[in-house]
């Protein structure tokens, strides 16, 4: 249990949670483990549960009226998601999917609703926590409107350096894989927009892009990049 209470812990949705709740909280969480290209759940799912990434990979995207699923999040370890579940009985409104061999903890909404029952108290704790997500969520609206496509593309690419990023003598690797649908919309732009991008970035040597896998060769490029209103 304490390694679950752990997990808790560290999810920016639980992390102000006081740490006697949380332990309520951890005595009832469920696990599950999925194979890599597994669906974890659906769009239009039925939802009662928050899922916390404790190893794996898990992608989160959204069927476009093209056909094509666009990427919302690509998460890895400690983070959760599914979290509107616990508030709400609506379906889901994403596709979630194992893109590695994936350990989660599952947090049914049943058990926290109980829990707030119980202690009022936390109820201060989870506001704070969905204001932080909702800032987050301020945030990349606020990168679509502030920065350019080069600015959105090096944002985009840093955040998988921060989850990711392993250093090679070519410079940052990104290890995991990560496809043209997967860096559009990731940043808002259409896959053939993204596509020309990376090939300009790879003429001009500040990417390489192979077999899914990106390496940044010149960070410094990519700063500026963020510094550049549109």
């Amino acid at each position: 249990m304490q390694a679950d209470l752990e997990a808790l812990q560290r999810t920016a949705f639980f992390a102000d949670l006081p740490p006697e709740h949380l332990a309520q909280l951890a005595m009832h969480v469920n696990h599950r483990h999925y194979t890599e290209g597994a669906t974890i759940f659906r769009e239009g799912d039925p939802s009662v549960s928050l899922y916390l990434i404790r190893d794996g990979e898990v992608k989160i995207t959204v069927s476009a009226p093209t056909g094509r699923d666009i990427t919302l999040a690509m998460l890895g370890p400690g983070d959760a998601f599914g979290e509107l579940a616990l508030l709400d009985n609506l379906k889901r409104s994403a596709t979630a999917t194992a893109t590695a061999i994936t350990d989660v903890l599952l947090v049914n909404r049943a058990d926290f609703l109980q829990l707030l029952e119980a202690e009022p108290t936390a109820l201060h704790g989870l506001l704070t926590g969905l204001a932080r997500i909702i800032r987050h969520m301020n945030e990349k609206l606020a990168d679509v409107a502030m920065l350019d496509v080069h600015g959105r593309m090096a944002k985009a690419l840093f955040s998988l350096v921060d989850r990711h990023g392993v250093r090679v003598d070519e410079g940052i690797l990104i290890d995991r894989d990560v496809t043209i649908d997967d860096l559009a919309g990731l940043v808002g732009m259409y896959p053939a927009h993204v596509e020309r991008l990376l090939r300009d970035y790879q003429y001009e040597f500040v990417v390489s892009y192979e077999n899914q896998r990106i390496t940044i060769r010149r960070e410094e490029v990519l700063r500026t990049a963020l510094q550049r209103l549109r």
